[in-house]
């Protein structure tokens, strides 16, 4: 019932990528992968979409889903997972703010004003969260991708994870 109350908040974000993911599948992908709660498209390894991505990332997670370039790295799983894990919390939160904004307009301005200023806020939450942690990390002089707090944070939990659980090898090994 949990899982389902966050299905439900992350509803506007994920409805846009399960389309995105089925255009994906169609041109460039070879399968369907299902892990970590997340529907997730696997690319052909010789697909034109990923050529020049695939030198810097092996996925990328657009909400309860997202790319994997094959084959899939198990480290790319974790660190996914880690994204996921954020992307539900930043939808939470927006879902929570945007429902404060919605009252507190409720009272002080038409329904409709409100409704409109929830519908703004909501579906955007892991944008805002995104594009924040990449200027704050460009405003510290870091990288906007690599120095982004979210960023670091994927990184640090897969490969410590993975070192715990599977051995000093484990980033390296593909997901069979």
């Amino acid at each position: 019932m949990k899982k389902l109350f966050l299905y439900a908040v992350c509803l506007p974000n994920d409805i846009a990528m399960v389309l995105s993911l089925l255009v994906v599948r169609l041109l460039w992908g070879s399968s369907f992968l299902i892990k970590n709660g997340g529907l997730w498209v696997v690319l052909k390894e010789n697909s034109k979409f990923w050529d020049e991505w695939t030198l810097s990332y092996s996925g990328v997670c657009l909400g309860h889903g997202g790319i994997f370039a094959s084959p899939v790295k198990i480290i790319s799983v974790v660190h996914e997972a880690v994204h996921l894990e954020q992307f539900e919390v930043s939808m939470l939160k927006s879902f929570l703010s945007a429902s404060v904004a919605f009252i507190v307009c409720a009272i002080l301005c038409p329904y409709k004003i409100a409704l409109m200023i929830f519908l703004c806020v909501w579906p955007f939450g892991y944008l805002f969260y995104l594009i924040s942690g990449w200027l704050v990390a460009f405003l510290r002089g870091e990288s906007p991708y690599k120095g982004s707090s979210h960023e670091e944070a994927a990184y640090a939990i897969a490969e410590d994870y993975l070192r715990r659980k599977e051995g000093a090898d484990a980033p390296r090994r593909i997901l069979k």
